[in-house]
């Protein structure tokens, strides 16, 4: 029990365990072991997650030496970063090197993650960074140098996101950024390239350069990466602009220089720095060259980027840093020549900037650093001359002091709640972990000498639930410390009556500290509470008559809490909100407050003598636990209230305030009365018993801050989530936007939610919402990601099946869609179009023909059909994960046109005689029949071969024939010219072939006889003499010759048909009739008289020559050429 009004006795048992602790302090402290803590909190009687703890040494402890004592190396934790309920960081064990590990607080959770580097060389991971559910950082595995890694907190899941640079190390930046599902970051991609802006989303097909800023080997060094909204602003320098203000999307296009500050430099001077997102507006300091380094603002827009103010004017730098923002303003560290570095504030216009306070008198500057907000006010470290100490600011000279109680702040700082740690210079103990709680002002002094041998420097605060864990220093070996603090994020109440930590007794609630101010129970029963862990119990009131009364006014607390500021938080669950029911009340019918239920209606009333004010907030029955805090602040004169965390009420008061008067408090019920109504309104409460659960009252003789408020809410409002997803199975279409799926949760509150496995490319998972969203941009296979949504409470579990398929294939289409082809000539080639997502498998039905080849990875058709094959209509199915389309392609395959040619182009036949087979010869495709236009009679072409035989039988003149050679290719046609010619004439004979002929004497008509074949004509040669005639029919000579041929003549006479001719000669005289010559009987001449010629009478046939016998007497003559007689 804590000795109520005995401080000095408590201060001594303190001091007296706390040096009991630290002469045991090398031995192994344990985590549970428990201490009565300073003055003001409570004193611990159970180890539950309930119980008031603070930093103090005994709840102070090395977690684990990494590298116990004889150990190769100096553990060096480094890097703390939170991620899910672990702290990851970066140390050496001196077995593996310095590798990846976690720790969740306790000496069994604090393990390697992974031994990148196997062996004891290092893999140094550094700038861990979290992204969703994972750490991202980079490492080197000993073969591929330093690249980009990411962890989710298991070996199997600790690895290479992207080899960027196969030739030496990728990742080189220590401004790793997370923006969204990005990461951004400086890397390079080989020699020919320098460091410029990368960006992941954890996969290595997601892992890219952005842009080349400053193309080749120099690159642009992006840094200082800062977000608003959907852009990443960073500064690099592209040997144009100098170093200037960028910004990004996440797109080359999209990246680009916001303006040039200083124009015209090339080298760098601009250089922005200290680049701060504040609201929509980003704060920095920047050189345009007309100035110094001074105060910038930029709203993301060139023209929205300007000088705020030139602090230290010409061209000296005001040179601001450390932007913190103060409600609507922003605080920062500035120098001028006339007062040094001092705290400064802006606006973010010009007349709104100015210097706070001169703190440090003259120009020397106080130098103000790591600026904390705690509520309304900033905290910070500065030095007015006396060491650095912890000062505090509401932005305003009036309100800017330094805290006199605490020490010089020497190393790191952080802020959990209202509570201030830091490494504190504790005198001759050196730098020392220690914090000061700012709601009370109090210092609580230094943990001594945790590294036993002289300043332990604590740094890298991490707050990891209700522990911080930090990292001091050990003689050079960094080792990894945790501290409790939930006692610092709840504050001690001064009546703290909690259901779950009574002892349950039927007749009393006590205090859980165990002091005499007990409530007297008449009826309720202590009730276990399912779904809440830090509100296991709770006292149930049925509404009828059940009450639990104070039996103390409060008066013999220490110190009369008569106005004093105060604050009543009660954590209850009300069945009935239809009647008027007292939560609790304190105080008396003229001064008093209270907190009741009119119907639905939450009221915090506070009186004041004559003053009333009321807060009213309109609840509903749920059936859950809600928190219901009232504060009265007597010295800024307000009083409030709060619902859940959440302030819902607040307004002004004045007046004197008792908390202890005569009359006693009531729980759920009326006391002495209910306090802060009058009498005539006391009546107004017919059935005044609340009906439902109360978990919690407890009393402060302060002002509650809101931070504390909310933390306490957050503490006791836990529940386990309750989580599930409405559909639970997700089909989706690659590239196409997802409709998000947003879980429902029942449950608590959720503080981190994960995924396993990693969600598919370009989709996300809200680690803050749990929300499933975006745009999946690879077919994925149906996969189930377990999803968890964890609070301090628990965490509960939700599986989400989803499947990515790619988009529907559409409009497949063959051009052209049908297709002749000849067997064994190769096709050209037919490639399909389609449309819609990629194709990952094509098919064909039926098989395809013989020779032929579809491509089932691209759906080409090729190759040399083999076989001939009728007209086949095929069906082509284009196929993914979305679906599929069709299309139909009718393809024939004909044999090659017949090429055939006969021996000849001309035959001669004899009729009536077996001609020689006529055989084709075929170059192309086979023939599957022959046709002929026609044939001499007896004569045919075989239908099947082509070849042509027969007897013919008529006489048939040179004709000439087409021939047809088919197949399902088509035709070949050729054509041969026949001739069937008779027998060829044999012997000729005529009755005579010596014909002497008479001239002019009709000769007797001679026929010749013929064997063979007919003769179609006939000749004879040379021509036959004048008068005669020659039968070209009938061969047969006739006529009556005129002339004389007394000589014979041979003539050749030809018998003709078409099948040849015979011949035959014959001989032919003409001799002339026999001539008649007479002259007179008696010629009588004179002698020596000349004669009358005498001429002869000549008849019969012509006289060719004259002679006389004997020779007539002399002078006489004798004419040889007419036989006259003359002389």
């Amino acid at each position: 029990m804590r000795a109520i009004g005995n401080r000095q006795q408590v201060s001594k048992s303190i001091f007296l365990v706390v040096i009991m602790i630290l002469m045991t302090w090398s031995g192994a402290v344990s985590n549970d072991l428990e201490i009565f803590e300073e003055y003001d909190a409570p004193i611990i009687l159970e180890d539950t997650p309930f119980i008031q703890k603070t930093a103090t040494a005994a709840n102070t402890f090395l977690v684990k030496d990494i590298d116990p004592p004889g150990g190769s190396t100096a553990d060096q934790v480094s890097g703390l970063v939170k991620l899910g309920d672990y702290v990851y960081f970066s140390a050496d064990d001196g077995t593996h090197g310095r590798e990846l590990w976690r720790s969740d607080g306790t000496t069994l959770g604090t393990t390697l993650v992974k031994d990148i580097r196997p062996g004891g060389s290092d893999s140094w991971p550094l700038y861990l960074t979290v992204m969703g559910s994972e750490i991202y950082f980079r490492a080197h595995d000993g073969s591929i140098g330093t690249e980009l890694w990411k962890s989710d907190g298991t070996e199997a899941g600790t690895v290479l996101v992207k080899n960027i640079n196969p030739s030496g190390n990728g990742v080189i930046t220590p401004n790793f950024h997370v923006s969204g599902n990005t990461l951004y970051f400086q890397g390079s991609f080989g020699s020919s390239q320098g460091e410029e802006l990368w960006k992941s989303d954890g996969t290595e097909l997601g892992t890219v350069l952005v842009k080349d800023i400053n193309p080749g080997i120099y690159g642009s060094s992006p840094s200082q990466f800062s977000t608003i909204g959907s852009k990443t602003y960073f500064v690099a320098n592209d040997a144009t602009h100098g170093r200037e203000l960028w910004e990004t999307d996440g797109t080359g296009i999209g990246t680009t220089i916001v303006k040039d500050i200083n124009p015209g430099s090339t080298s760098g001077i601009p250089n922005p720095s200290y680049i701060t997102a504040i609201g929509s507006n980003l704060y920095f300091r920047a050189n345009a060259g007309s100035t110094g380094s001074e105060l910038w603002i930029s709203d993301g827009t060139s023209a929205g980027t300007n000088l705020v103010s030139d602090i230290d004017p010409g061209s000296n730098s005001g040179a601001p840093q450390y932007f913190t923002q103060l409600g609507s303003n922003v605080l920062f560290s500035a120098t001028d020549t006339s007062k040094g570095r001092e705290l400064w504030i802006t606006d973010g216009t010009g007349g709104g900037t100015e210097r706070v306070k001169n703190i440090y008198s003259g120009s020397t500057g106080s130098s103000p650093n790591s600026l904390l907000a705690i509520g309304s006010m900033v905290y910070f470290e500065a030095t007015d001359g006396s060491g650095t100490h912890l000062w505090k600011t509401g932005g305003t000279q009036a309100t800017t002091n330094k805290i006199s109680s605490v020490p010089a702040i020497d190393g790191s700082s952080h802020i959990v709640g209202t509570t201030y740690y830091a490494s504190f210079s504790c005198g001759a103990q050196g730098s020392e972990f220690g914090k000061y709680q700012a709601s009370t002002e109090t210092f609580t002094g230094c943990i001594e000498d945790l590294s036993g041998t002289g300043s332990s420097f604590p740094t890298d605060f991490t707050q990891l639930g209700e522990k911080l864990l930090f990292t001091i220093d050990d003689s050079g070996d960094r080792q990894l410390w945790v501290t409790n603090i939930l006692g610092d994020l709840q504050p001690a109440a001064n009546l703290d009556y909690n259901a779950t930590q009574s002892a349950g007794g039927s007749t009393s609630w006590t205090e859980v500290d165990g002091s005499s101010f007990e409530w007297d129970l008449t009826g309720p029963t202590r009730q276990s509470i399912s779904g809440y862990p830090n509100l296991q119990h709770a006292y149930r009131f049925d509404g009828i008559d059940d009450s639990a009364n104070l039996n103390d006014n409060l008066q013999s607390m220490s110190g009369d809490p008569t106005d004093e500021s105060a604050s009543f938080e009660v954590w209850i669950n009300p069945d009935d909100l239809t009647d008027d029911k007292v939560i609790w009340e304190i105080g008396g019918e003229s001064n008093g407050a209270s907190m009741v239920l009119w119907n639905d209606l939450l009221t915090f009333r506070v009186k004041t003598g004559s003053l009333i004010v009321n807060l009213s907030h309109t609840i509903t029955d749920d059936n859950k636990f809600h928190q219901v805090v009232g504060v009265v602040n007597t010295e800024s004169s307000y009083v409030a209230l709060y619902y859940d965390g959440v302030e819902v009420g607040q307004t002004y008061v004045v007046g004197s305030i008792d908390w202890s008067g005569n009359n006693k408090p009531g729980l759920g019920s009326i006391n002495d009365n209910v306090g802060a109504y009058s009498s005539s309104e006391q009546g107004d409460f017919s059935s005044p018993f609340f009906d439902g659960d109360i978990a919690i009252f407890r009393f402060y003789e302060f002002e509650m801050v809101p931070t504390q408020i909310q933390s306490s809410f957050e503490l006791f409002s836990l529940q386990a989530p309750i989580i599930s997803y409405s559909p639970s199975s997700y089909t989706l279409i690659k590239d196409v936007a997802m409709s998000s799926a947003t879980p429902t949760n029942s449950g608590g509150a959720i503080t981190s939610w994960a995924i396993s496995p990693a969600i598919s490319s370009g989709l996300n998972f809200d680690t803050s919402t749990g929300v499933i969203s975006g745009t999946p941009t690879v077919v994925y296979v149906s996969t189930v990601y377990t999803i968890t949504a964890t609070n301090s409470g628990g965490s509960d579990t939700a599986t989400v099946t989803i499947v990515v398929n790619d988009e529907v294939p559409s409009s497949l289409a063959y051009s052209p869609n049908s297709f002749t082809l000849t067997k064994d000539v190769a096709m050209s080639t037919v490639t399909p179009t389609i449309s819609g997502g990629a194709v990952t498998s094509w098919a064909i039905s039926p098989a395809i023909s013989s020779g032929l080849n579809f491509d089932t990875s691209t759906g080409v058709i090729s190759g040399t059909p083999t076989v001939v094959y009728v007209s086949t209509v095929y069906t082509i199915t284009a196929t993914n994960s979305g679906g599929s389309d069709t299309a139909t392609v009718t393809i024939v395959v004909n044999d090659e046109i017949p090429s055939f040619t006969y021996p000849y182009s001309s035959y001669t036949f004899t009729k009536d005689q077996t001609i020689p087979t006529i055989y084709p010869t075929n170059t192309g495709g086979h023939a599957t029949t022959w046709e002929t236009s026609g044939l001499p009679n007896g004569l045919a072409i075989n239908s099947v071969s082509g070849y042509i035989w027969g007897i013919a039988t008529t006489v048939t003149p040179a004709t000439t024939y087409t021939i047809y050679a088919n197949n399902s290719g088509g035709s070949d046609s050729t054509t041969i010219t026949i001739t069937v010619n008779n027998v060829a004439p044999n012997t000729i004979v005529y009755s005579s072939h010596d014909l002497v002929l008479e001239k002019g004497t009709a000769m007797t008509t001679t026929t010749p006889a013929i064997s063979g074949g007919s003769v179609t004509t006939w000749e004879i040669s040379p021509s036959i003499p004048s008068g005669l005639t020659f039968s070209s029919s009938t061969g047969a000579i006739s006529g009556t010759p005129s002339i004389l041929q007394t000589t014979s003549v041979t003539y050749t006479i030809w018998a003709n048909n078409s099948g040849g001719w015979t011949s035959t000669e014959m001989n032919i005289t003409i001799n002339d009739q026999l001539a008649s010559v007479s002259y007179p009987s008696v010629i009588e001449i004179s002698n020596d008289r000349t004669m009358t010629a005498v001429t002869p009478t000549t008849s019969g046939g012509a006289i060719t020559s004259w002679e006389i016998s004997p020779s007539l007497p002399s002078s006489l003559n004798f004419g040889s050429s007419n036989g006259s007689i003359w002389g």
